[in-house]
């Protein structure tokens, strides 16, 4: 790690170049390659530049043809170091003017592919630490000066536009720089020179109407110092300026920032609105089980267990005539011989319809090439899903529990069976004792009722009772069994979607990850 990203004010740059590095990589193809490539080269020109240390403050005297970049960068190195005439364009290289011996100046000036270097021997009222670069015209006929200008205001660490009465306002100027660096206000100068062939009235006018169209294009606190280079007018508060910034020492990290600040604005441009939680897949399980008849199946083995039941809690009477009270028990709606094996794979049309509208859902809100990505994403993970949902059908093997009250009240039902037919049966003994004349002695009383009428009331209610009981208990029993067998299926059918729609998953998480850093890269 570089001396400038340990201390203080460049402590934070080090996980916000990372967070740019990996919304660059996540942007790739999902956003046009002018913009990402421009947030790429941000990220490098940072790195780069914080490799070099804090020790020097590069400021670049920019401006267009005729604006005096040259006289002024030789007033201030206080030597003829810059060409200066009426050939134009007059500065084909950039020139730099180093004061005081800077750790790491020439590292710094072979990055910048400045050869042109001067070291003044005596001191010119500027502070030790200071680079001045003279950049050729950024509206020169020669493509090559242009390239240099362009690459060099993304590079140096201060840019003091040299600006002059007639052509302050000229479009291609603020079009073509001062529109796109309204995040580097801070890093910003500007000089009015040649204020000398102005009477006080058009010089504060101009610089009035400067400030002006500054303060519409988001630079209003960019401070303008109206100069004249070859009169010595104004280069005290210059001088003055430029070594405020030469001790401050942060004109590096400011300009970084205003460069972290910028890509990430123009990232997010393409962006849209992200979705605010992470992938739900409850709606698609919901949507899959009802395509797989997941009710259905619940229900048929609900109904194998009432019939399981039925059987194993019979009396043996009742087992007796099984086959009458069979016929008369209330059937089920729905059988499992009425499940249609051909229809137990969800379908397909109902599948991808579900995939689209999650799709859709989830993009709501996003640009067109990742609404696009995500729709693609979902799509192709139909036919997978198909397979793991039929995989998880599979994997469900419902048994009918037994029950260990079952036996239990199988007895049960049987003594008040027997209890009962004993009643029955004593009574008729004795209705046939009396009607064919026969001796009999009264049978026993209970309570003062009749034995024999006690054990028929007691058997057939409680006969009655305990197959209300075994009824309610199995119904009980099913409804449970049945919502087991349902949780069991939506378990499997939700661990399918999860593995069939990993991939949107990843998608979205993605997309979630590369707003948040952006987030982080403008801090």
């Amino acid at each position: 790690m570089s001396e400038l990203s340990r201390n203080k004010n460049g402590q934070g740059l080090a996980p916000r170049l990372h967070a740019l590095e990996r919304a660059v990589d996540a942007s790739r193809g999902m956003m046009p390659d002018e913009v990402v490539d421009r947030a790429a080269g941000v990220r490098t020109n940072a790195g780069e530049r914080l490799a070099r240390g804090d020790a020097a403050v590069v400021v670049a005297l920019a401006g267009g043809t005729g604006s005096g970049k040259s006289t002024l960068f030789n007033s201030l190195a206080g030597d003829d170091v810059a060409d200066v005439g009426v050939r134009r364009p007059t500065t084909t290289d950039p020139v730099a003017l180093v004061v005081g011996d800077i750790e790491g100046a020439d590292s710094l000036l072979d990055w910048l592919e400045v050869r042109k270097r001067f070291t003044p021997e005596r001191k010119i009222g500027l502070e030790t630490g200071l680079i001045v670069l003279d950049l050729p015209d950024h509206d020169s006929i020669r493509t090559d000066h242009k390239e240099t200008v362009d690459k060099l205001v993304r590079r140096v660490d201060v840019l003091l536009w040299v600006l002059d009465p007639q052509k302050y306002a000229q479009g291609l100027l603020h079009r073509g720089y001062l529109k796109d660096l309204r995040q580097h206000a801070e890093v910003q100068l500007v000089a009015l020179n040649k204020v000398d062939e102005l009477v006080p009235a058009e010089r504060e006018a101009c610089v009035t109407d400067l400030r002006r169209i500054l303060a519409s294009e988001g630079l209003g606190k960019v401070p303008i110092y109206p100069i004249s280079a070859t009169e010595g007018t104004g280069l005290g508060q210059l001088r003055s300026a430029l070594t405020e910034l030469a001790d401050r020492r942060t004109a590096s990290m400011q300009r970084i920032d205003g460069d972290l600040r910028k890509a990430a604005d123009d990232l997010a441009a393409h962006l849209g609105l992200p979705p605010e939680k992470p992938l739900d897949p409850d709606p698609l399980v919901e949507v899959v089980g009802n395509a797989a008849r997941v009710d259905d199946r619940a229900g048929a083995e609900a109904y194998r267990y009432t019939v399981a039941a039925r059987r194993a809690t019979r009396p043996p009477m009742l087992r007796a005539l099984s086959g009458i009270v069979r016929r008369r028990d209330p059937a089920s709606t729905f059988s499992p011989e009425d499940f249609d094996p051909e229809a137990r794979d969800p379908s397909p049309v109902a599948v991808q319809h579900a995939l689209q509208e999650l799709s859709v859902r989830y993009g709501r809100g996003l640009t067109r090439p990742w609404r696009s990505r995500l729709r693609e994403v979902a799509l192709n993970a139909s036919e997978p899903l198909q397979k793991l949902t039929s995989d998880a059908l599979a994997r469900v093997t419902a048994t009918p529990p037994r029950r260990s009250w079952w036996r239990p009240l199988s007895l049960a039902w049987g003594v008040f069976e027997l209890i009962a037919l004993i009643g029955i049966a004593w009574l008729l003994v004795l209705v046939a004792s009396t009607y064919l004349g026969l001796p009999a002695s009264d049978p026993p009383s209970v309570g003062g009722m009749s034995l024999p009428i006690v054990l028929t009331v007691v058997g057939i209610v409680g006969w009655v009772v305990t197959r209300l009981v075994r009824e309610r208990l199995i119904a009980v029993g099913a409804k449970r069994y049945g919502q087991w067998v349902r949780r069991a299926y939506h378990t499997e059918i939700a661990e399918a979607v999860k593995e069939a729609i990993a991939p949107l998953a990843v998608e979205i998480a993605a997309y979630q990850r590369l707003v948040e850093d952006l987030r982080a890269v403008v801090g």
